[in-house]
């Protein structure tokens, strides 16, 4: 019994460190794809998993009245599911996260934005705009005076928090 308490107490402690301290322990690169799943295989989360399943499994094993061998067996199934469950888990927070090229900043540029600062032409003014469906601001270099509530598109994406904007006309009509 005491090998199964220590099991589960060390994967379940490691398990935690892995939550709230996200990665620092995954330093070497040791996942791989296999038959289309994604990585996170030798990841800290799913190695915790596998040996808190063992220790828990293994305890409720020997409480339920199986011996030695009985316990470590249900201590496998139940390490090996809690490591399949944190892969597949892992694989799809890695989906959510989405794709690299799929957070590019210049993707702003072309975007219509609303002035929240007035300025005057050739400085700077704090502007909001969608980024990948929401709200983000950016100081924007204009290049005439532009007030609070004025429409402006990004031209130009200057540095991560900075852009260069052209006011849109206000008296324009859209003729259809």
């Amino acid at each position: 019994m005491s090998a199964f308490i220590v099991l589960a107490v060390a994967g379940t402690l490691a398990l935690v460190f892995s939550l709230l301290f996200d990665g620092v322990l995954d330093v070497i690169d040791l996942d791989f794809d296999f038959d289309g799943l994604s990585g996170g295989w030798f990841s800290l989360a799913a190695i915790s998993g596998f040996v808190a399943g063992m220790g828990f499994g293994g305890i409720i094993g020997l409480g339920i009245g199986f011996g030695a061998l009985g316990a470590t067996l249900i201590g496998l199934a139940f390490g090996l599911a809690l490591w399949y469950a944190a892969v597949l888990l892992y694989g799809m927070f890695r989906k959510l996260e989405g794709k690299p090229e799929e957070f590019d900043l210049t993707k702003v540029e072309g975007q219509l934005g609303t002035v929240r600062t007035a300025a005057e032409a050739g400085s700077k003014a704090i502007i909001s705009t969608k980024y990948l469906g929401s709200q983000r601001t950016f100081m924007a270099t204009v290049n005439e005076n532009v007030r609070i509530g004025d429409e402006v598109v990004v031209e130009r994406l200057l540095n991560s928090d900075t852009v260069s904007v052209v006011k849109l006309p206000t008296n324009s009509t859209l003729v259809i």
